[in-house]
């Protein structure tokens, strides 16, 4: 809803995080083996990039998490300044999801721990909405998760 000035965009993203960190929870009891919420990696594509980036500012629900995967997605300065854990954004070239991503979005975190965690490729291969390479961005995110969780 467009018009309730973001009341359901934080209801919506609210939800899909605590989804995610009850599916972690649930991997966590079910296997154990030493995991813990602190080797807890989450992850979107477009829109549910889009409403993590949003989540993870406003919310503690995966503050207690590695990090954030944010693929084709962007966020704001408020957003960027509130970030409670690492993100690794992967987008094209050209700016086509808007707002803040990439380098910009690196360069508004405002906390330096979190800010000296994260990352971003800007793929110049391409220049649409989700247009990289699968293999590159797969191998992109695989390798930050191995920074994360060596």
């Amino acid at each position: 809803n467009w018009s309730d000035g973001g009341v359901s965009w934080n209801s919506n993203c609210e939800m899909l995080a605590t989804d995610m960190s009850n599916v972690a929870n649930t991997i966590i009891t079910k296997y154990s083996a030493g995991l813990t919420r602190a080797k807890v990696i989450t992850g979107g594509v477009s829109y549910t990039s889009y409403a993590l980036l949003s989540n993870i500012a406003a919310s503690n629900t995966l503050a207690d998490t590695k990090g954030l995967l944010a693929t084709c997605g962007s966020t704001g300065s408020w957003q960027a300044q509130n970030f409670k854990i690492p993100i690794y954004n992967i987008n094209c070239a050209g700016n086509p999801e808007g707002d803040l991503h990439g380098q910009a979005l690196i360069n508004a975190i405002t906390n330096t721990t979190i800010k000296n965690n994260s990352g971003f490729f800007e793929d110049n291969s391409c220049s649409t909405h989700c247009g990289g390479d699968i293999n590159t961005w797969s191998a992109k995110m695989i390798d930050r998760v191995k920074v994360w969780i060596p």
